[in-house]
């Protein structure tokens, strides 16, 4: 039996009318095709990013660099980036269906309302161990995910109160590096309990579907087919814990920082034309000007965490608002995409820390021992006892 678009499209977004379904279904295939290249672009960017990130958090935790509370969460932030995208490349060859991570579900053949499972017959379906340490794998990543985008509004409203507030003895001491290490706590630790459900959500069990080579394939055995479903927990009572999770993870997760972001953002930039006109009006000293570089990185990581987050935001919000399988999966695309995002992001935190801060490069000379020319043209080398 043919599969058609029209079923295609009917399966995917039955509450729609027609015209509306065979556009959404053209969005759907677009999404989809975007989504996929996300996911390869991602696994080949990620090698990198470990690479420059592992190199960020070794100059960041030299005790040069630990002297204020948003160097601490800068800190905290590489190491979730650095988890995230460690998780990515082990994680890419795993494909199967599950809201929010891997592919198996566009890999499916739409007939008769029923996706039907279409194997390679050189690769054999995956253990249900592989699953379930996969699975384990995208909760841990869901959980740096949320607290580096909580890392960064924390970051943002720190700075805007010291900024703010400078002179009370109470808001100075927000600027300590040990602030920092308070700050990762509060974000990580509501961040785990939401983690937990994230990973209870879904059960991994062994089928009576049997993988069996196909003809011509050089394989032999047979394996059991893991299927997934939604665990007890997610399903009584008529779903309720699964729905309120989904409005509580939805909200913390990504539309009160969506919010927040955009508004610090708004008011960080207030306090730093505040301080240029201060600074102008005194003569201006270097520390100021180091303070509004300071400012202006915050800002730009504010930004950062903000653009990657919004899409998926609106994702979920739609999601909510459309029952039809055909959002989820478009939700699930949008993720892909904006993983792909996040892990760009990540990169360019190392690159414009180098930029933006003269401290960090006069440590990233000491520490490759690099020389630097002094203004009558002569060479300085500058050395220092290796630390580990």
């Amino acid at each position: 039996m043919s599969i058609t678009v029209y079923d295609n499209a009917t399966y995917l977004f039955p509450d729609s009318g027609d015209s509306a379904r065979f556009v959404l279904f053209a969005v759907f295939k677009w999404a989809q095709k975007i989504g996929y290249n996300s996911v390869q672009f991602e696994f080949y960017i990620a090698f990198l990013g470990v690479l420059l990130t592992t190199f960020h958090i070794s100059i960041l935790l030299r005790k040069s660099m630990m002297t204020s509370s948003v160097i601490t969460i800068m800190t905290g932030v590489a190491v979730f980036d650095m988890t995230s995208m460690i998780i990515t490349i082990g994680t890419n060859h795993m494909l199967y269906g599950t809201e929010g991570s891997e592919w198996l579900v566009t890999q499916t053949l739409w007939l008769s309302g029923s996706p039907t499972m279409r194997f390679c017959c050189s690769t054999p379906p995956a253990t249900l161990l592989s699953f379930k340490l996969f699975w384990f794998s995208i909760a841990i990543r869901d959980l740096v995910r949320r607290s580096s985008t909580w890392l960064g509004v924390l970051m943002a409203f720190i700075r805007y109160t010291g900024l703010k507030f400078a002179m009370k003895p109470i808001f100075r001491k927000l600027a300590k590096p040990i602030f920092g290490v308070y700050a990762i706590l509060i974000s990580v630790i509501p961040s785990l309990i939401l983690s937990i459900f994230y990973w209870l959500r879904y059960e991994f069990v062994e089928s009576s579907q049997i993988w069996t080579p196909g003809e011509g394939c050089t394989l032999s055995g047979t394996r059991p087919i893991v299927s997934q479903k939604p665990s007890k927990l997610f399903t009584e009572n008529d779903g309720i814990v699964g729905k309120v999770f989904m409005l509580i993870n939805g909200l913390i997760s990504k539309i009160i920082p969506c919010v927040l972001l955009p508004c610090l953002t708004v008011l960080l930039a207030i306090e730093l034309r505040n301080a240029k006109s201060l600074r102008d009006r005194l003569n201006g000293q270097d520390k100021d000007k180091s303070t509004e570089r300071t400012t202006a990185l915050v800002i730009f990581m504010a930004l950062s965490f903000f653009i990657a987050e919004l899409p998926i935001g609106t994702a979920l919000a739609l999601q909510v608002a459309y029952t039809d399988i055909g959002f989820l999966f478009l939700a699930t695309f949008v993720t892909h995409t904006c993983n792909a995002m996040f892990t760009i992001n990540s990169i360019t935190h190392c690159l414009v820390f180098f930029i933006m801060s003269s401290q960090y490069r006069k440590t990233v000379r000491v520490v490759c021992r690099i020389s630097k020319a002094s203004s009558d043209g002569r060479t300085i080398f500058t050395t220092s006892r290796k630390s580990f």
